[in-house]
């Protein structure tokens, strides 16, 4: 009976091998492929007979236990459903021990990744004559005879300790007698038992039927302790338990009738020669057996005329019904053993992945679970689930013996399929059936690459878009006219054409599809995307009017004799020039780059780009209105940071303190630029433009972005090379606007699979190039007072009246 226990083991079936004594074998049998990493054994746990121990009936309760080392794995074969099941165990060395009745055998193993061992252990039996020991020290005789079970005890099914305390003994005894007047007793049989210090006595009754005997009365002694008047007779003390277990043989003489008695099988009763017939087991562990000296003991049946009769008895145990052992025998035949059942083995297909068009061939081989034999002549087949949910079966037949193959053309659906092998034979155990996976992959075409096309059968071909802000993707082959598909093979986005310009939306991130409509003369597949930004007006171009007293440009600072202050002064009676030649001038030639580019970047995100005036006399040009917009906005400015500080590095290829800023850089492009909420410039310290000074502030607005993104070389189609051009407004003294700073980035990100940029991509985010140096910042210019107080003379108020209109700043504290 299948005890309620937990084993670590999975369906499956392998060799047995038959082992003998103290010794192991094993097999070396590949596991199938779906699952290479896993290795696996199967023990077998046998007594001499090639019978699994935890079947033998009787045996519930005492079973063999395995081990890996010293962790418990499970236990040995109790039926046929839990005969041959493997063991899971991770690659590597192990110790493998079964234990059982206080011997434990074990083997090393080395197990390889994807590989079954069979490991059969087989317990060798020693056996305890009890007759024979007892017919030498001349405690047998052969004038009577007394047959009897060796004790039933309700409540204790295994003696493994005496019963302590048990009230009441079942057996069933036939007993003949001869006393001197040839008298036959025969009766029922009664008792009770009663524990006392070094003793256990049973005392046995009998009622007889006959009209001139009423009844007899049998003592047996089992003690723990030699007493005065007992011979002491020692348990053999090799295993933990004997097994004591009567021989089921049927009945010598007379008519039986049976009795079945719960667990402990059948009982012959209502005869007056015969054999007892059951399968009880019972340990003796620790138990001596103690008989008194005097064997010749002396009992009287009284008639009902109170005559007494002497009767002279002894026990007759014979070798063929009882034996005790170490190891139990299989007495009813119902043990596992071995068995002819399948077993799938190598079961595989010829790939894992496939394009629409291939043929799968699936094969495997058929072996007999016991012998290792291959089995001809077996019905397999292979039901196959395919990406929809439909399923189709195939037959796979035998093409060399005990090797089977089968094709199946279906493979049209792009996923996975799921292909359940499964044989059957007469005469055999039906094997378990094996799962195998294997998938109709997108044939990739790495984002911003191009695939040469050499096999014909291949339709479609797959390409990975990963930001979910979208961009401009363009397909484009060579021989052949294409479509292109979205989200699945079977929705198309776009006409066939040689060329397929398509706007990727927001959120429509994921696989394209691009199918081949000519698939004998298609050569080649390219493609590109681009995700760009600009924002909803371009900043104008400004000059950041430096400290420096340049002899050979004068007029371009703010102080000059004859320049902007010095007419603003005219105008408003004011001390403007004077006052910043004082305190914002230097004629420190390595501070050439000191200068008002931040009021610049401030004036030009937040004002239009100021006119030429002519106030009271005086003319201001274009580029000299701008340069007191700058002045007024070049302290006072409300702003969101996005990013800032970045390392003045130049970026390299591989690890620099520039790299864990590329994802936040990008994502400020993406947020507020291209953003179609948003689409507003971002300040940026650009750095020195000529790639020298690490130390020098250069502040631009970026206002466009362009990046051009590819798959990176690890093949993974969420990381990405991304090569993002910045485009800025130029610091020239002339006011024209059609100059650009430009500046170019590349950097290596990864994207999630929701299209968002994977920001815990810590080691294989690389800022990896840059023009000059990295920018420093990102800053979101809300709002300015225009109201610095580096100059006094400089107001607001003054620079209105010369045409210029401020706008408020609600955002400003």
């Amino acid at each position: 009976m299948l005890k309620n226990k937990q084993m670590k083991i999975l369906q499956n079936c392998l060799i047995l091998l038959i082992l003998g004594a103290s010794f192991l074998i094993f097999s070396v049998i590949p596991a199938y492929s779906q699952e290479p990493q896993t290795s696996y054994i199967i023990v077998h746990c046998h007594n001499p007979e090639g019978k699994e121990i935890n079947s033998i009936e009787g045996m519930t309760g005492i079973e063999v236990e395995i081990y890996d080392g010293d962790t418990f794995e499970g236990y040995g074969a109790y039926n046929t459903a839990t005969h041959n099941q493997p063991i899971p165990l991770a690659p590597g060395s192990h110790t493998i021990k079964v234990k059982f009745n206080g011997i434990t055998l074990e083997q090393n193993i080395t197990l390889d990744s994807g590989v079954t061992k069979v490991l059969t252990f087989v317990f060798e039996r020693r056996v305890w004559d009890f007759v024979t020991f007892l017919n030498g020290i001349g405690h047998v005789r052969e004038e009577k005879y007394f047959y009897h079970e060796m004790l039933s005890a309700y409540e204790a099914e295994f003696l493994h300790n005496l019963p302590y305390p048990l009230k009441f003994i079942h057996t069933n005894v036939g007993l003949h007698a001869e006393p001197w007047q040839n008298k036959i007793v025969t009766g029922t049989l009664y008792g009770d038992m009663t524990i006392i210090p070094n003793n256990l006595d049973i005392d046995l009754g009998v009622i007889a039927p006959w009209s001139d005997a009423d009844s007899w009365d049998l003592g047996m002694h089992w003690g723990y302790y030699i007493a005065e008047t007992e011979e002491f007779i020692s348990n053999p003390p090799d295993f933990t338990n004997w097994y004591i277990q009567n021989e089921p043989t049927s009945n010598v003489g007379g008519n039986a009738s049976f009795t079945s008695i719960g667990d402990l099988g059948f009982f012959i009763t209502n005869t007056t020669d015969y054999r007892i017939n059951t399968v009880t087991v019972y340990s003796l562990r620790g138990i001596n057996i103690v008989i008194y000296r005097n064997w010749w003991n002396d009992f009287y049946v009284y008639n009902s005329q109170g005559e007494g009769y002497h009767i002279v008895y002894h026990e007759t145990f014979t070798h063929d019904k009882v034996y005790i052992s170490s190891v139990p025998y299989d007495l009813t035949g119902t043990a596992v053993g071995d068995e002819h059942k399948l077993f799938l083995t190598e079961v595989k297909t010829d790939k894992t992945s496939y394009t629409t068009g291939e043929e799968v061939v699936l094969s495997t081989k058929l072996i007999d679970c016991n012998d290792g034999i291959p089995v001809s002549s077996v019905f397999v087949t292979a039901e196959i689930t395919k990406p929809d949910s439909s399923v189709e079966t195939i037959l796979v037949s035998e093409n060399q013996p005990g090797n089977y193959e089968g094709i199946f053309t279906d493979i049209s659906l792009l996923g996975t399929y799921n292909a359940i092998i499964k044989a059957q034979k007469q005469g055999y155990i039906d094997a378990i059936p094996i799962t195998l996976t294997f998938i109709a992959e997108r044939n990739k075409i790495p984002l911003g690459k191009s695939l040469s096309i050499t096999n014909p059968d291949i339709e479609f071909y797959s390409i990975y878009v990963p930001d979910r802000y979208g961009g401009d993707l363009t397909v484009t082959a060579t021989g052949s006219a294409i479509g292109l598909y979205y989200p699945d093979p079977y929705t198309r986005v776009a006409d066939a054409a040689t060329q397929i310009n398509y706007p990727v939306a927001f959120n429509q991130h994921g696989w394209y599809y691009v199918r081949v409509f000519d698939r004998e003369s298609i050569s080649k597949i390219s493609n590109s995307f681009v995700q760009t930004g600009e924002a909803s007006y371009r900043p104008w171009n400004f000059w950041y009017w430096p400290f420096l007293k340049d002899e050979l440009h004068p007029e371009k600072n703010l102080y000059k004799s004859g320049g902007v202050l010095d007419k603003y002064d005219r105008v408003f009676g004011t001390d403007a020039r004077r006052f910043e030649e004082e305190h914002y001038s230097t004629t420190d030639s390595e501070k050439f780059w000191w200068g008002h580019c931040w009021g610049a970047v401030v004036a030009s995100i937040l004002l239009p780009q100021p006119e030429a005036i002519t106030y009271n006399g005086q003319s201001f040009i274009q580029e000299e209105m701008e340069g007191l917009v700058t002045k007024l906005a070049d302290k006072d400015a409300n702003f969101e940071i996005i990013i800032n500080n970045i390392p003045p590095l130049k970026p390299q290829l591989g690890a620099d303190d520039t790299d864990e800023f590329a994802d936040n850089f990008h994502l400020g492009l993406v947020d507020y630029i291209r953003d179609p909420k948003e689409r507003k410039p971002l300040q940026s310290n650009l750095r020195d433009p000529q790639g020298i000074n690490p130390s020098a502030v250069w502040n631009h607005v970026i206002y466009k972005y362009s990046s051009t993104m590819e798959e990176s070389e690890e093949g993974d189609e969420h990381i990405i090379k991304i090569t993002t051009t910045v485009y800025a407004n130029g610091d020239l003294f002339s006011s024209d606007n059609t100059v650009d700073r430009i500046e170019t980035y590349v950097y290596k990100l990864r994207y999630k699979p929701n299209g968002q940029i994977d920001d815990q991509f810590v080691t294989g985010q690389d800022w990896i190039s840059a023009t000059g140096f990295a920018p420093k910042s990102l800053r979101l210019i809300r709002g300015s007072r225009f109201n610095n107080p580096e100059n006094p003379y400089v107001i607001k108020e003054n620079v209105e009246k010369l045409g210029v209109n401020f706008p408020g700043c609600p955002s400003c504290p």
